[in-house]
């Protein structure tokens, strides 16, 4: 492989896997301060009842809050312990998708991966 070509390609690779790491943050958020379940939005588009969230602390590229795809695998699995914080008033910890924010609304609302309950 000639130099110039195989400088390119691995910065290319790198570029890659810089934007793979970077597309998931982690962090405690506190306290869910309001717990949102959406049939349809104000624009009258279908949200399939995807989850918002909002917690007292945010993370970086998530100004607004969290929100969870309803018919993600598992979803049902991550509301029960997001209800479950939320009425026991116990901080969370959350794993977020900083690139997929929620299509429903102007704000940044990243999209939930996993969530734990930080006792």
């Amino acid at each position: 492989m000639k130099p110039k070509l195989k400088l390119i390609a691995t910065a290319a690779l790198a570029l890659v896997a810089l934007n793979a790491s970077a597309a998931v943050v982690y962090g405690s958020v506190g306290n869910i301060v309001h717990l949102y379940s959406y049939a349809t939005t104000s624009t009258g588009s279908t949200s399939n009842g995807d989850v918002v969230v909002v917690a007292v602390s945010t993370l970086t590229g998530c100004a607004d809050g969290f929100w969870l795809r309803a018919s993600d695998p598992g979803s049902k699995n991550v509301f029960a312990q997001l209800l479950s914080a939320r009425l026991t008033q116990t901080p969370i910890k959350v794993w977020v998708y900083t690139d997929q924010l929620w299509s429903q609304s102007a704000g940044q609302f990243c999209r939930i991966e996993s969530i734990d309950l930080d006792m």
